[in-house]
């Protein structure tokens, strides 16, 4: 995705608080669809901080290291607990989408980035 296109994203979006586009820089991340500068760069105008960790980032970090889908798929679930679509972060999104991508469950990754971005 050309960070033209992320920025016309950007500078149109109503959300509160921007959390549109900060879910659509977490969701392209996660989804290996931009370059890591232009992570970096949104990361940082955008206040992301997508390399912060937490337990649950390095559980659901190494389940997808060993390739474990069933883990990745219940930590995902996990991630995912809330009342609604406010209760997610930016980062749990960046880590659900990318370890759900790196086992192969790429479908779900898709959808979930794209429910995410537009529930923002």
């Amino acid at each position: 995705v050309s960070s033209e296109a992320i920025d016309q994203f950007v500078e149109g979006d109503s959300s509160a608080d921007g959390r549109s586009s900060k879910f659509l820089i977490a969701a392209l991340s996660g989804l290996d669809r931009i370059s890591s500068a232009d992570r970096g760069e949104y990361s940082d105008r955008l206040g992301l901080a997508l390399n912060r960790t937490s337990r649950w980032t390095r559980m659901i970090g190494r389940a997808a290291e060993v390739e474990n889908a069933a883990l990745v798929s219940i930590l995902a679930g996990l991630g995912m607990q809330g009342s609604s679509w406010e209760r997610m972060t930016p980062l749990h999104l960046y880590h659900i989408v990318s370890s759900l991508n790196r086992v192969g469950l790429r479908a779900e990754a898709r959808m979930i980035a794209a429910e995410a971005v537009a529930r923002g």
